[in-house]
């Protein structure tokens, strides 16, 4: 049974008096594992002392927990620094990619994604923060456009990257959904790359193998998320609108689209090329684009577009294309 201080863990996520994800921190770690996390920022001495545990108890306990996805170093002077993560949303993705995970912690986090994690959202989004992530538009649709900034391009991404792995995206292995082959999309950066290829759960992979991914990427109707700033993030998502726990409280609930920056761009129609025939429609992750009978030409919902560039990508005819809908200002410095 979880104890107080696995509850006092869900405190810590902001999800006070939650039975599921209590049951998951249970999954993960017994009571004096989850005292030690509570006792975090620490180096291994300090949390020891804390605790009242031997330190190379502590040491064992810290690397286990560090490979299971519930703690993250830092180098200071004092030595090295663990954490708890740092909200839900990291906590999640790092430790759904636990090795040893039994089938069951997968359904409790399904469970929890689907019941709880759209109210959490909102909780955060009506507390005032920002997007978690903002939209990527396929470089190709909007390469010839002027003022497309640096950290809008995928390629100048893997470009500026010192350091790029190659993992499992968290929101399908959370779903259990698509083969293996098809879960492995998710290019971490730098800081991030480096954390994975340690924990061993990302592979290094060339800015080649990189680009060729997201290019395949982008044939399988693929969204690109990053980190909601300007600059060099640590990771590029590819995720779909089935699994992903971004694109799923988006399309759900008009009050949660906060949860994603869209990209500063829109597509267009050109009545003169289109033939109507749908795929733009059919291949739009959040359902953003209506053809109805008779008309000549497809409706895009503008408060609704993500800017992904996903249907001007996939339109054989020309008859779609990107344009600059928001200023340069929009992607937060």
């Amino acid at each position: 049974m979880p104890t107080v201080a696995h509850q006092e863990l869900c405190s810590r996520m902001m999800v006070p008096g939650s039975e599921r994800l209590a049951r998951i921190w249970e999954m993960l770690c017994d009571e004096t594992d989850a005292k030690l996390l509570l006792a975090m920022p620490g180096t291994a001495r300090e949390l020891a002392e804390k605790c009242s545990l031997p330190l190379d108890e502590t040491a064992r306990r810290l690397d286990e927990l560090y490979f299971k996805g519930m703690v993250f170093e830092s180098e200071k002077p004092q030595g090295t620094v663990f954490r708890m993560p740092r909200h839900l949303i990291q906590f999640h993705d790092a430790s759904v990619q636990w090795p040893d995970a039994p089938e069951a912690y997968y359904d409790e986090w399904s469970g929890f994604m689907a019941n709880e994690y759209p109210p959490w959202v909102r909780m955060i989004l009506d507390a005032g923060f920002p997007a978690f992530m903002r939209v990527l538009p396929i470089s190709d649709t909007v390469k010839s456009l002027e003022g497309r900034l640096r950290c809008e391009g995928v390629e100048n991404i893997i470009e500026d990257a010192d350091m790029i792995a190659l993992c499992m995206c968290p929101c399908r292995l959370t779903e259990k959904a698509h083969d293996k082959a098809s879960r492995e999309v998710c290019i971490q950066i730098n800081k991030g790359a480096n954390y994975n290829i340690k924990r061993g759960t990302g592979r290094q992979i060339t800015k080649e193998e990189a680009l060729a991914l997201l290019h395949e990427c982008e044939g399988n109707g693929l969204v690109h998320f990053t980190d909601a700033k300007a600059g060099l993030g640590t990771f590029i998502c590819n995720c779909c609108d089935c699994c992903c726990a971004i694109l799923r409280p988006y399309m759900k609930d008009e009050k949660l689209r906060g949860i994603l920056a869209p990209s500063r761009y829109q597509p267009r129609v050109d009545p003169e090329p289109c033939t109507q025939d749908g795929v733009c429609r059919d291949i739009c992750p959040v359902g953003a684009i209506t053809l109805e009978a008779g008309a000549p030409c497809p409706e895009i919902d503008a408060d609704l577009c993500i800017g992904c560039g996903l249907c001007v990508d996939s339109c054989a005819f020309g008859a779609l294309s990107m344009r600059q809908v928001r200023p340069p200002e929009f992607i937060p410095a």
